[in-house]
């Protein structure tokens, strides 16, 4: 409850400040239908699985801070401290699960629209950037799971107003530091994805003797510190290949700091397909085929509930429609914010190789949202072409035929 009262507050503090009465309508407009299509996602998980969490990480946050005190919450093994926290609070407050999940859904809801609002009030004109950040389907699945990446949003948007590096929006320096401590505890890798966009940023201000100073340290930093970073990546990799249930044998070896050619072949593959999967799938077609063809338990599919399929597959043709078309036309145009891009391409790459191109719809949506914003204040340019449209259509063809 303590969340959901801040955000209510800083939500109403934004949306006084927004200088768009289009935007505020819209913005109620997607808080109303976050909560709705929450409520009609609620009442099916407890029709179908009596139980308010969906399946996988979603109940493992809650079902992990059941009857622990503060202290054992804080030595949780992982890096993510604070979705354990905020799971905690909620439960410190009413221990009923069925009211944890309501009030968890209702902070990611208004996390959410307070992220939105915070890089968007200071823009006057409404165009296809806000539809596409407001109304994706990929939002609506994200929201209503007990997951972190609302938080982690709206950390990053956080610390790029701090910076600076969205237009007409600066916060105090002291946010620059609070955005960058939760962030650590959410989600510490893109903490190093942060430090790049600042010394990019800044390293046209720095004398050239401190930026060749920097290189060297960053060159001597990475060669020392090889191994380690060789064997963590590599272990996250396989981890992720023995979470999908597929073998492992043949990637133990990276685990000893071994490597072989067929082994980096087969990596290659792995994450070239990965790259092309995280923008342009789930395909509509393949993805109605393979809910259909799939194994169902209780309405379930994999992880995913019977809402959720009808949503992802909404989601595919609002990708191929809407977004893929745009963020063509505009990286032709060249109009996009440079370090926001390359907060988002790194964003992108770096969850393909720590999950070997296995990315679910949330980390898809994490990876939309920055890639739009980097294109937000450029929307009065955007002007979708019949080629735009074109190349779509062979992406969504050659996708297709790939995959058969």
């Amino acid at each position: 409850m303590i969340i959901a009262i801040v955000m209510l507050i800083a939500y109403y503090t934004l949306f006084n400040e927004c200088v768009s009465t289009n935007r505020k309508l819209l913005s109620i407009l997607s808080v109303f239908l976050y909560i709705i299509y929450s409520i009609a996602d609620y009442i099916w998980l407890m029709d179908n699985l009596s139980w308010p969490f969906h399946p996988s990480d979603s109940s493992a946050y809650y079902t992990e801070i059941v009857g622990k005190s503060f202290g054992q919450v804080l030595n949780i093994e992982g890096t993510n401290s604070f979705y354990f926290i905020v799971n905690w609070l909620t439960y410190s407050f009413w221990s009923d699960p069925f009211f944890c999940s309501a009030v968890l859904r209702l902070d990611n809801i208004l996390v959410y629209a307070v992220a939105y609002l915070l890089v968007s009030n200071k823009c006057r004109d409404i165009g296809i950037f806000d539809f596409i950040l407001l109304f994706n389907p990929y939002i609506f699945i994200t929201v209503v799971r007990n997951v972190r990446d609302c938080y982690i949003i709206l950390f990053v948007v956080i610390i790029i107003s701090a910076l600076g590096l969205i237009p007409n929006i600066r916060l105090k320096k002291i946010w620059l530091f609070v955005g960058c401590f939760l962030l650590y505890i959410t989600r510490p890798i893109l903490l190093a994805l942060i430090m790049c966009v600042i010394f990019f940023k800044k390293k046209e201000i720095m004398p050239k003797k401190l930026r060749y100073t920097v290189y060297i340290l960053l060159v001597i930093g990475t060669l020392s510190l090889f191994p380690y970073i060789f064997i963590t990546v590599f272990n996250q990799m396989v981890s992720a290949i023995n979470y999908i249930g597929e073998d492992t044998e043949e990637y133990v070896q990276l685990l000893s700091g071994q490597i072989s050619l067929p082994i980096v072949i087969s990596l290659i593959k792995r994450l070239s397909i990965g790259l092309i999967s995280m923008m342009f799938t789930p395909h509509p077609i393949n993805y109605y085929i393979y809910i259909h063809s799939e194994s169902v338990v209780n309405g379930v599919t994999g992880i995913y509930t019977y809402l959720d399929n009808i949503m992802i597959l909404i989601g595919g043709v609002f990708n191929y429609i809407l977004i893929i078309p745009v963020i063509v036309s505009t990286l032709k145009k060249n109009i996009s914010n440079k370090y926001l891009m390359f907060f988002a391409i790194s964003f992108i790459v770096l969850y393909v190789v720590a999950y070997v191109g296995v990315v679910d719809i949330r980390n898809r949506n994490t990876a939309v949202f920055f890639l739009i914003l980097s294109l937000l204040y450029n929307q009065k340019d955007i002007k979708i072409s019949f080629y735009d449209y074109l190349l779509t259509t062979c992406i969504f063809c050659g996708i297709y035929l790939i995959s058969h």
